[in-house]
């Protein structure tokens, strides 16, 4: 049984140096890629006898919506009442509140048709529904909420979130800033010491419990 496990071990490995290479480049697809967002006002925010034109933007597959509607926000608020802070502003697809802790290109595939480009979504400056989003305080919640999302997947992928916890102060900036500019190459940096192997060969491939499909 050794034997078997031993020799399934080596065939991933050699299927992994193949793989690893193409994997990169579909990666870096992903965080390359952008959606076309058309973002209309609320109604019940305009406050103008005329209502203000849709405000276009893109916004990247792999990023949190909140940290790109600085400029939208700008753009309508001389047609809104005083907002008093980043946590009133949310956004809507056809009536669902949009989860702001979820990659837009997540939620672009789980509720658009892949046609509907630009995305109409509907900008809201007041009015938080704070019992089907979770608080939103600036881009700090943010910073904080992608941080514990990568404790839980290295638990689930290592059986322990210590990679997370032993990087430097530095490290999680550098990460950070790789997600909130979507760049690839400051991403592919800065998570070498999530996922380099700690064991040379076949052997770094039963560090991982599990390995997302």
């Amino acid at each position: 049984m050794g034997d078997e496990n031993s020799a399934a071990v080596l065939r991933a490995w050699q299927d992994a140096e193949y793989i690893l290479p193409l994997d990169d480049v579909v990666r870096r697809e992903v965080w390359d890629g952008n959606i076309p967002v058309r973002l209309e006002l609320a109604k019940e925010d305009i406050s103008t006898y005329d209502h203000p034109l849709p405000f276009f933007l893109q916004v990247p597959r792999m990023g949190y919506l909140p940290l790109f509607l600085g400029p939208a926000r700008a753009y309508f608020q001389k047609h809104a009442p005083p907002m008093s802070a980043d946590r009133e502003a949310w956004v809507e697809y056809q009536g669902t509140p949009l989860r702001w802790h979820v990659p837009l290109g997540v939620l672009f595939d789980l509720l658009a048709d892949e046609q509907e480009l630009p995305w109409r979504l509907t900008l809201h400056l007041s009015g938080f529904p704070d019992k089907k989003l979770l608080p939103y305080a600036g881009e700090a919640t943010a910073r904080g909420h992608f941080f514990q999302t990568l404790k839980q997947s290295m638990h689930l992928r290592y059986g322990s979130s210590k990679r997370v916890n032993n990087l430097t102060v530095a490290q999680m900036d550098q990460l950070w800033a790789a997600v909130r500019e979507s760049s690839f190459d400051r991403y592919a940096e800065a998570s070498v010491a999530l996922l380099k192997p700690l064991l040379s060969g076949p052997k770094g491939l039963e560090e991982s419990r599990r390995v997302p499909v």
